[in-house]
């Protein structure tokens, strides 16, 4: 057993050995880092470390982006799994409670696609632990949908292979959660554990903060398209992902709407409404779904989604929204 773990680097030296430190003193299990420099302004550091055994480091010669980088790392990976790590982040704690908690399913050997761990700031909920099994598929657990971080996760390589999943660089933001997505909507066996092992460290510099731009609006339209065709074959699961998005973040969506024009506002919510229409989703279905997961509808207060269920016409939609 190896795990190939994938850091894409961009000019983050303050935080990078502390990262390497933290993978050095929590991973006990046999594991290769690959690096991915994405064309950095100094890259000393990364230098020094080429020679280091059990350490690849690859250098682009121009900006790509992270979804490139990982990628990459993808495909150099020579582990069992693979795990993402991001450059400022860290590991604290081991992740061999994970495949202990494989063992003890009696399922280990058949090949576990996805172990998911915790980030230490955003733990599992409960409601994923109701059942005695730890090991489920989208199929016969749909809540698993509402899992929204690609971290803190084991990605088996022979099935990201084998359905050839990769980031989408052409994705200027969300490009993590649809890979998840679109690993979550294939897997067979996703092992689910009590095990906050990541740090994610919020920036106000990192890329998931910056100020949404009209680039990065448009990226949320094709992301959804992507994830609606990744689980169309699941309509349930599909459901709680909408709320996710539509009701979770409903602020964001807010966001999204403002950096569009009229034309981009009618394409984003048509993207919805077609799905909702081919699904004959209305707003009953939906509570009935929800209810089934604990979700309160009525908490969400999300007049747009419940307009969009009732099929009503997109400039009234635009109007809730500029509300």
């Amino acid at each position: 057993m190896m795990i190939s773990i994938v850091i894409p680097f961009y000019n983050n030296h303050s935080y990078l050995s502390e990262c390497l430190n933290s993978i050095r003193e929590n991973i006990e299990i046999s594991h290769e880092l690959i690096i991915i420099d994405d064309a950095s302004n100094d890259t000393r550091l990364l230098k020094t470390m080429v020679n280091q055994p059990d350490c690849s480091v690859i250098f682009n010669n121009e900006r790509k982006g992270p979804a490139y980088s990982r990628n990459i790392g993808i495909e150099r990976a020579k582990g069992d799994y693979v795990l993402f790590v991001d450059s400022d982040d860290k590991v604290v704690s081991s992740i061999s409670p994970l495949f202990a908690a494989a063992e003890v399913e009696g399922v280990f050997n058949t090949g576990i696609d996805l172990f998911v761990g915790e980030r230490c700031d955003t733990p599992l909920p409960e409601a994923f632990f109701k059942s005695s099994s730890k090991i489920y598929s989208v199929e016969e657990e749909p809540r698993l949908v509402r899992l929204n971080e690609f971290t803190a996760l084991l990605y088996r390589r022979d099935f990201l292979m084998k359905h050839n999943i990769r980031f989408d660089p052409q994705l200027a933001i969300s490009e993590d959660v649809v890979f998840l997505a679109q690993c979550l909507s294939r897997a067979r066996y996703v092992l689910l554990a009590h095990v906050p092992f990541y740090f994610y460290r919020l920036r106000n510099e990192s890329r998931s903060q910056k100020r949404l731009t009209h680039e990065s609006a448009m990226a949320k339209i094709s992301g959804f398209k992507i994830i609606t065709e990744a689980y169309r074959h699941l309509p349930e699961a599909m459901l709680l992902r909408c709320v996710v998005l539509f009701s979770r973040n409903f602020m964001f969506t807010r966001r999204v709407i403002a950096e569009l024009c009229h034309e981009e506002i009618c394409q984003y919510l048509n993207a919805f409404a077609e799905w909702t229409r081919v699904y004959l989703i209305s707003e009953h279905r939906l509570k009935t779904c929800l209810d089934k997961y604990y979700i309160d509808w009525n908490a969400t207060k999300d007049t747009v989604f419940k307009a969009i269920l009732a099929h009503k016409p997109v400039d009234d939609i635009v109007r809730i929204l500029e509300a």
